[in-house]
C-alpha cells in the first residue's frame, strides 16, 4: 500500500523538473531575443517561462563567448542542442501536449 497518492500532475511535474533534451526554440528567435538582452533592450514578452528560457540562452551564450573568444550568434546553434534545465512551459500546456499525443496515438491504432 502506498502511504500517499500520486496524481498525474505530480508525475508531469517530476518529468518537467528533469529538464528537456534541448531548447525548443528556433535559431531565429533565439538570436533575436539573445541580441535584445545583449543590447539591454526590453524583450516585449509576457510569458515568464519564455523570458527565463531566453535569459538562460543568453547566460550560456555569454559564457561560451567569453570562454572561446568567438563572436557572432552562430554559437547559438550549438547551445540550442544542449540539454535545457526545463521545458519552459507551464503544467497546463505540458498536460495538453501529452493528452493530444495519446489522443492521436489512439486514433492511429483504431
Amino acid at each position: 500500500m502506498r502511504k500517499f497518492s500520486v496524481t498525474q500532475d505530480d508525475i508531469i511535474r517530476s518529468v518537467m523538473m528533469k529538464g528537456a533534451p534541448r531548447f525548443y526554440v528556433s535559431y531565429e528567435n533565439a538570436r533575436r531575443y539573445v541580441s535584445k538582452i545583449e543590447r539591454g533592450k526590453p524583450l516585449g514578452l509576457k510569458n515568464k517561462n519564455t523570458i527565463l528560457m531566453y535569459q538562460e540562452l543568453h547566460r550560456r551564450y555569454k559564457a561560451y563567448k567569453d570562454k572561446t573568444g568567438l563572436i557572432g550568434y552562430s554559437i547559438l546553434t550549438k547551445i540550442l542542442q544542449e540539454k535545457a534545465p526545463s521545458y519552459y512551459i507551464d503544467l497546463k500546456t505540458f498536460r495538453e501536449i501529452i493528452y493530444s499525443y495519446y489522443k492521436e496515438r489512439k486514433k492511429c491504432q483504431s
